[in-house]
């Protein structure tokens, strides 16, 4: 907390005003400070103090700390509402169980409202009808994949679905966030960069090139087409463009924004992938497993170089016979496998696919339970 006025000392009895409107008398036990990067217990905090004290639980962004002879409340912080909201539950993957210890959904909970205590910005939502799964709202991709990443260090074994935009309800229509991007990439490749934040229904709101040919440019974009749009922008401007972004407002909704352009690639069978059948299957696409990966069926393997969804058998050996040749054995030569990011790979599932962290070092995209065929996508982070 922040000294705004006055003095804080240990055993005085100040209230607690919070944001409820609720009034809490408390004694302060213990009052804590900081001399550099080392905590150091004070007997006494003034204006300006940055400290941490102990005696009152339950205490949020916003609440007012003071003295009963002057009961002032200040004005509360405000907080930017959650944009996105993802459903995680519990892993179903046939990789569940090989390296993970919190495996259900009891812990999973406890996790998440341990989670709510210190990340104020987080809503849990517990469905009392649904017990499947937990509906986790946050302010962005990133602060979502921060938690899920999180939790796989701490060994849960999790399924997240894609992320969805939260529709607000304002004077009758149905308004989605809108977020102010900032995108700087050489002039170049601005046409391309311009191009693709038209298709995700981006606003240019200004644009400039300084003297090193550098564009500078603002959009007004809506969350749904932020998702993956780092991404694709990178490819088009080969690593080279910086993107920001910050939430502004909420507006109607801006009308359909198309998702992923190709399809995948999904494994027909369970067993480990080999070099033989990587380098017959690269000409369809691009592969997200590389030799002695394990696989299982309806995993996804790659990605089609078509729209369409191919099946494939990446664990198909090569024949052996008594017959050799010099052409026969040559070499094998792979095109290295694209690995995702857990960010990443929460941007490239679609709706009916979802995100199965199942150890410490690989991640799955499934498809939805619902759907007879399970789909799952390795993905290295």
């Amino acid at each position: 907390m922040n000294s705004s006025t006055g003095l804080l000392k240990t055993k005085k009895s100040p209230e607690s005003y919070q944001s409820v409107q609720i009034v809490k008398r408390f004694k302060i036990q213990k009052i804590n400070g900081y001399h550099g990067l080392k905590k150091v217990e004070l007997l006494e905090a003034g204006v300006g103090d940055i400290v941490t004290i102990s005696g009152l639980e339950n205490v949020s962004i916003g609440d007012t700390l003071c003295d009963l002879d002057n009961t002032k409340k200040l004005s509360p912080i405000s907080i930017e509402e959650p944009t996105l909201s993802i459903d995680i539950m519990v892993n179903s993957s046939p990789f569940s169980g090989r390296d993970g210890k919190n495996l259900t959904m009891h812990k999973i909970k406890e996790r998440l409202l341990r989670e709510k205590k210190a990340n104020v910005t987080l809503k849990i939502d517990i469905p009392e009808n649904v017990t499947d799964r937990i509906t986790v709202s946050g302010r962005g991709e990133l602060h979502l994949a921060v938690l899920i990443e999180a939790m796989r260090r701490e060994n849960f074994e999790i399924t997240v679905s894609k992320p969805k935009v939260i529709i607000k309800e304002i004077d009758g229509k149905k308004c989605e966030p809108i977020e102010s991007v900032h995108i700087e990439v050489p002039k170049e490749f601005s046409g391309s960069v311009i191009e693709e934040m038209s298709k995700r229904k981006g606003e240019m709101q200004s644009l400039d090139t300084n003297d090193m040919g550098v564009s500078r440019m603002n959009f007004l974009v809506p969350t749904r087409g932020l998702m993956g749009c780092l991404g694709e922008l990178l490819t088009l401007s080969k690593g080279l463009v910086i993107m920001t972004s910050i939430y502004d407002h909420f507006a109607p909704l801006k009308g359909h924004i198309p998702g992923r352009k190709r399809g995948v690639l999904i494994s027909i069978c369970k067993g480990t992938t080999n070099g033989y059948a990587c380098l017959n299957l690269q000409k369809r696409g691009t592969l997200f497993v590389k030799p002695l990966d394990n696989v299982y069926e309806g995993m996804i393997v790659g990605e089609n170089s078509r729209e369409n969804d191919l099946i494939i058998n990446v664990s198909k050996a090569k024949q052996l016979t008594n017959f050799r040749t010099t052409i026969k054995d040559e070499n094998i030569i792979l095109t290295p496998s694209k690995t995702f990011t857990l960010e990443e790979a929460i941007s490239y599932i679609e709706d009916d696919e979802l995100v199965a962290d199942d150890d410490d070092v690989a991640l799955d995209v499934a498809e939805d339970e619902l759907v007879a065929e399970d789909v799952a996508l390795e993905a290295d982070v």
